[in-house]
């Protein structure tokens, strides 16, 4: 759909009663921050405009989906720092919207583990550190507990899923292993330097190279 097709959509009844429904399902308020006021519903995908999925919209206020449309998305919105999410839904899709691929992780569950991760990684380098008491490297699994808000057997298996979906690795650094994200998947930290994104290119051909024929 090209833009002139789009804006007439946009003003059509067919959108103004789907729009009218995303904002009710959402209870009349940002998805965001809350906010009651200068609704929009915002498409996280325009491969169906026309005939779009309920799942494929979202509620915003105006202010945030001026940051939506806007900014660069590999970053996590001022506001869901300030105010955080109330539930499972909205970390996935904000999980699937604010990076380049989507982690599609077996467990819901699992998207908000990966949305706190990523809160904790060096915007530089995608290294995930701790920020209490003083910022250092993670070097234990169980440190991620922590930061996930997981338990300790869920911890494993999402931390194993993660390893097995290339969306972590490791390096060796003053004798400890140091998790580093894939870029391709961050939700901020979108600046890692080429030697540590070679880690994961090296990895995936591993990977693809032993899949059986």
């Amino acid at each position: 759909m090209n833009n002139k097709s789009y804006k007439r959509y946009l003003q059509s009844d067919k959108w103004a009663m789907i729009r009218n429904a995303i904002i009710e399902r959402d209870n009349f308020k940002c998805t965001v921050c809350d906010s009651p006021d200068n609704l929009h519903v915002h498409h996280l995908t325009y491969e169906n405009v026309g005939n779009e999925k309920d799942e494929d919209l979202i509620t915003l206020c105006r202010g945030c989906h001026f940051k939506e449309t806007t900014d660069d998305v590999s970053h996590i919105p001022e506001e869901l720092l300030v105010h955080g999410m109330r539930n499972l839904n909205i970390y996935r899709v904000y999980t699937k919207v604010f990076h380049n691929q989507d982690p599609s992780f077996s467990k819901d569950t699992y998207y908000k583990y990966w949305y706190n991760l990523c809160r904790h990684l060096s915007r530089h380098t995608n290294i995930v550190i701790s920020r209490k008491p003083t910022i250092h490297f993670i070097h234990e699994i169980q440190d991620f507990e922590a930061i996930c808000g997981s338990n300790k057997s869920t911890n494993y298996r999402f931390i194993k899923e993660c390893k097995d979906k290339n969306l972590l690795t490791t390096f060796i650094f003053s004798d400890k292993n140091i998790f580093i994200a894939n870029p391709l998947y961050v939700l901020c930290g979108n600046k890692m330097p080429m030697i540590l994104v070679k880690l994961f290119n090296d990895i995936s051909t591993e990977m693809t190279s032993k899949k059986p024929l």
